[in-house]
């Protein structure tokens, strides 16, 4: 019941067996002595030791045992002593070792980092939970060869095939999957990942060719769709090299490529492999690391997204199994969003419309195309002369387009049958009429109004509220979608402290008179 505790307990009673097997062997020393302890015996205490959920302790442990059944037992009976490690063993210390190294990997460790002579972050160094993960997934990797290597030893003994330790691909995917998942990967652990993937690629051609395969129905070693995507999951998670996405996209062609060529494993890639690398290049724009690390304006990281998402498109129409859904528009979404690039706002104005279609439109959708808007204020825009009028003018019109733009995500808000406007919309929409309109009589009046919107405009219910703005429980009662944060708005777009008071009173007028309506 408790897995902490029951491999100790295991291991315990294991001992108790070992200690009355020698009693017997001391009693009976023939060959017909009963024998108390098995391989299955010893494969139930190492399999309790991978299921522990205790790390690099529990795969140590489980080595261990995996050890004493390897080294030669002394004594007279040992030659009939059936305690042979099998594929169950070698199994459970593989497992126990991926296991550790993703459990490992998570722990918290104190990150190291390497500071310019200002105390600006130059490199963030690879933490020692990393490494220790690192080290168990080698370790996993390390009893995959040994046991591929005793395979291969017991063959050329036994002087025919035996499958008995023939590693499988579920061995091979408990090693990719330590070398994928590690929190902080880099590139050496996918570099790791590619390797395996090799060495399945070359068994399995071995396995094809040879003679002792001729008669079985099958390989046992046979990449398909869980080993590739376990590789591309390796390049996705290496965070300290700007290559990995690339790397990622790379495999994702050559997978297409490979079913398309009519390959013996069905390794056709479906909409998760997109998403991984559509994430990766999407992450690579959020931190901002293209340009430094790889000379990639981040711009190009976002139509790489564009450009999978316009490929899924296309191989939608033949396969049904790639259907673009809403978290596939949101990731291209976002990556647009973290590039501040002058285009951002026509690109996610252009996957909002078609969530819209699809009625997969949500408030944060909204919301987001408003920020990007609202914050687009001189991107794209170089240094202007005050006196290059021309250049003034364009400006001007290009803001007053980005404008125009949010209004029109407002208004579709407003209008949306799935979706509905909260403090955040109003948030946002001040903030774009304040950076984006000039300073003007009528700027100040369409502050005015926007705000007079946001107290009439029915706030989200409690959990549409709760979801999408966790400030909405501090709204006053009959406040409509204004909070502490639409008036902190409001107060930075109206000129003076008497425009804000008198907005306020009147603001007030109308919450008294509608809380005590709704009373």
């Amino acid at each position: 019941m408790n897995p902490k505790t029951a491999p100790y307990k295991a291991e315990e009673a294991l001992s108790r067996l070992w200690l009355a097997q020698q009693d017997v062997f001391r009693e009976d020393p023939s060959e017909d002595a009963p024998i108390l302890i098995s391989t299955e015996a010893v494969n139930r205490v190492m399999k309790a030791w991978e299921h522990s959920g205790l790390g690099i302790v529990a795969a140590e442990r489980a080595e261990r045992l995996l050890r004493w059944m390897e080294e030669d037992v002394q004594g007279t009976h040992a030659a009939h002593l059936p305690v042979r490690p099998n594929y169950q063993s070698y199994a459970a210390v593989i497992s126990s070792f991926s296991k550790a190294a993703i459990y490992e990997s998570t722990q918290p460790c104190q990150a190291q980092v390497v500071t310019n002579s200002r105390g600006r972050v130059k490199q963030t160094m690879i933490s020692q939970s990393t490494r220790t993960g690192f080290e168990c997934a080698k370790r996993s990797e390390e009893t995959l060869m040994e046991m591929q290597r005793e395979h291969e030893r017991r063959a050329i003994e036994d002087g025919a095939y035996t499958d008995e330790l023939q590693p499988d691909t579920a061995l091979f995917h408990h090693v990719l999957r330590g070398w994928s998942e590690i929190k902080g990967g880099t590139k050496a652990s996918a570099t790791r990942a590619m390797r395996i993937l090799d060495l399945m690629q070359e068994l399995h051609h071995h396995q094809s060719q040879s003679e002792s395969w001729q008669g079985l129905r099958f390989c046992k070693i046979l990449p398909n769709l869980t080993t590739y995507k376990y590789v591309i999951k390796a390049w996705t998670s290496a965070m300290h090299t700007p290559e990995g996405p690339d790397r990622a996209e790379e495999i994702l062609r050559h997978m297409l490529s490979m079913s398309s060529a009519g390959n013996a494993a069905d390794i056709s890639p479906d909409l998760h492999c997109f998403h991984m690398v559509m994430s990766a290049h999407g992450e690579l724009v959020r931190k901002k690391r293209a340009r430094s690390d790889d000379g990639v304006p981040s711009v190009e990281r976002a139509r790489k997204v564009t450009a999978l998402l316009e490929w899924l498109d296309l191989l939608s129409m033949r396969n049904s199994k790639l259907q673009l859904t809403a978290e596939t528009l949101r990731i291209t979404m976002y990556a647009w969003v973290y590039s501040h690039h002058v285009d951002a706002p026509e690109e996610v104005e252009h996957i909002l419309s078609r969530l819209i279609r699809t009625d997969s439109a949500k408030t944060e959708d909204y919301n987001t195309l408003i920020n990007v808007c609202s914050f687009a204020r001189g991107v794209g825009v170089g240094v202007l002369d005050e006196d290059d009028i021309d250049a003034l003018v364009q400006k001007q019109m290009a803001h007053l387009h980005l404008y125009g733009i949010a209004e029109h995500a407002l208004h579709s808000l407003l209008s949306s049958s799935t979706a509905r406007a909260d403090s955040a919309t109003f948030s946002g929409i001040l903030r774009a009429c304040t950076n984006l309109l000039p300073d003007t009589d009528e700027r100040d009046a369409k502050v005015l109004e926007l705000f007079r919107l946001a107290y009439q405009t029915e706030p989200c219910d409690h959990a549409v509220a709760k979801a999408t703005s966790p400030e909405r429980k501090q709204s006053p009662t009959g406040g409509g979608c204004v909070d502490a944060n639409v008036l902190r708005q409001l107060r930075k777009s109206l000129p003076t402290t008497e425009a804000y008071i008198k907005a306020r009173e009147k603001f007030e007028s109308y919450r008294l008179l509608r809380a005590d309506a709704e009373q």
